[in-house]
């Protein structure tokens, strides 16, 4: 019986496809030597398609060789994803947050509680042991209290985002010389991260056109506006550390008397 064309072209095919599978899968054995003695070389010789083999002497060798020798059959028809492309290890760094007060005198005068402020920053560094830790208080004191820092809280909300380094920092000011002064410390804290101006946005200010204690008349009650945000002086207080791990924060440097006694420094 003569041997088609498109029988040649399929041949070729299937030994360029099919018979790299059934070496891969007898790699241990190493090169052809011709010595055909042990069983698994037997067997690999009599899985692979030859250049004179005709269509049903291939289709046997084929069925052989994921029937019998890979079993396919046996195998669980279960289809899914590699576990590390769903089940991925997520790393939380502790978070370092600087907190600010107004002086209880000033707040007193204006007939009002303090205003507070903070802001926070992951922090990359070591927090395996107290004396990192006890270094770290050190480091913040020389940034935050010498001198004090302070600055004044206003209505205007600025933001400092580093995509790259995962840094988001924000907070309410009344200049951008305050904000770019405190975040400045705040990448301080963080060895190796510089200030970018181009990283610097600032929020749409409120357009107020109501006066804030002008009452007006809602069902049949008389109500008062809300109060914009008051701006004020506050100054640096102290630094805790959170950690996920931690059920309650490091303080690792008071500035204020108050929290002297939990700070580690």
């Amino acid at each position: 019986m003569s041997v088609t064309k498109s029988w040649v072209f399929q041949r070729n095919l299937l030994r360029k496809n099919y018979n790299p599978v059934v070496l891969e899968h007898f790699a241990d054995l190493g090169a052809d030597d011709g010595d055909f003695s042990s069983g698994r070389r037997a067997l690999r010789e009599g899985c692979l398609i030859k250049p004179k083999d005709g269509q049903q002497m291939a289709l046997h060798k084929m069925k052989f060789f994921y029937n019998v020798v890979l079993e396919v059959h046996n195998q669980p028809s279960i289809y899914g994803i590699p576990v590390t492309t769903f089940k991925e290890n997520i790393t939380i760094f502790p978070q370092i947050t600087c907190h600010f007060k107004e002086r209880d005198d000033i707040a007193k005068i204006n007939n009002r509680r303090p205003l507070t402020a903070q802001c926070s920053i992951r922090f990359k560094g070591d927090v395996s042991s107290k004396a990192e830790l006890e270094s770290l208080g050190r480091k913040i004191k020389s940034i935050f209290d010498s001198p004090l820092l302070h600055f004044t809280k206003g209505r205007q909300r600025y933001r400092y985002y580093d995509l790259e380094n995962s840094i988001d920092l924000y907070g309410h000011f009344t200049s951008e010389n305050d904000a770019k002064s405190l975040f400045e410390k705040m990448l301080d804290i963080q060895a190796g991260l510089t200030y970018q101006s181009s990283y610097l946005s600032v929020g749409t200010k409120p357009n107020f056109d109501w006066t804030p204690n002008d009452p007006e008349m809602i069902a049949g009650k008389s109500v008062k506006s809300p109060q914009q945000r008051v701006p004020g002086e506050v100054y640096f207080t102290h630094a805790e550390l959170k950690h996920k791990k931690l059920k309650e924060d490091i303080i690792l440097y008071a500035a204020v008397p108050q929290r002297r006694r939990q700070s580690l420094i």
